[in-house]
């Protein structure tokens, strides 16, 4: 007969331990004064659960560099890039015209030829055309505003140059006989810009005759479709004409026909 005691001594020891099913951390049961007698089966899956994290993380921080290195690439790539051509520059215009010249403006440029020259056109009686000045900065070719138009033509420090807006519309009107210039201006402070108006008026004539405009002396005052408007008058018949027809709006020119046209077109 088999001997029953030695059957379930063997059985006693190939059985796992207590510990073992439960999965009991080893130093859990060091703490509480327990006898650790096997191997246990969850430090085992402990250890690889956490190798599986080291090598997530060292993963994802490889993205991250790889990331970086990339988009260094592109910006000094895209930094060394060609600038692109400068778009086309088209000026302001408040009411329709026949035709349209640009003047660069270089250091050199002969404001008062390069004026003479673009308003020979030929255009029909009753027609506007327009002039429009640029200048090239490293961005690229750009319209001039106008104070920086007015200051180029000769700023004594009393001009308004300070209280107008970039946009501008210049050029000529032609009649039967003639042809007169005329400058439509806006104004970011009507009150500055009429009272140094009124202080400067020979100055801006003086600063004005490279656009073709008169030089006369001795404004005064009269009325033109309900506007006020200051005039003054100089030999052969010339003339000048300034008036502010709306608060943000200064219109110049050299014949009252000219200053209703355009009077009513605004």
């Amino acid at each position: 007969m088999e001997n029953t005691n030695d059957n379930q001594t063997d059985g006693a020891e190939d059985r796992p331990t207590p510990e073992e099913l439960l999965g009991t951390s080893r130093q859990q049961l060091e703490r509480q004064g327990k006898e650790v007698t096997g191997e246990l089966v969850y430090e085992e899956e402990a250890s690889s659960h956490t190798f599986f994290q080291l090598y997530i993380g060292i993963a994802s921080i490889l993205l991250v560099i790889l990331g970086i290195v990339a988009l260094g690439i592109w910006f000094f790539s895209s930094s060394g890039e060609e600038p692109s051509e400068p778009v086309s520059i088209t000026p302001e215009r408040f009411f329709s015209i026949s035709e349209r010249t640009e003047i660069e403006l270089l250091p050199s440029t002969n404001i008062s030829e390069a004026v003479e020259a673009a308003s020979d056109l030929g255009q029909p009686t009753g027609t506007f055309t327009q002039i429009y000045f640029t200048h090239t900065t490293e961005a690229g070719k750009r319209l001039a505003g106008a104070g920086e138009l007015i200051r180029r033509l000769g700023d004594d420090g009393r001009s308004i140059a300070a209280y107008l807006a970039n946009d501008f519309m210049y050029g000529f009107y032609t009649t039967d006989d003639a042809q007169h210039p005329y400058l439509v201006l806006r104004v970011i402070d009507y009150e500055r810009a009429y009272g140094t108006m009124l202080q400067a008026e020979e100055s801006l004539v003086d600063a004005l005759r490279a656009l073709g405009f008169p030089p006369v002396r001795d404004f005064s005052d009269i009325i033109v479709q309900n506007q006020d408007v200051r005039v003054a008058t100089g030999g052969a018949g010339r003339s000048f004409f300034y008036s502010f027809p709306r608060g943000d709006t200064l219109v110049i020119t050299t014949d009252q026909a000219v200053l209703r046209e355009i009077f009513s077109r605004l």
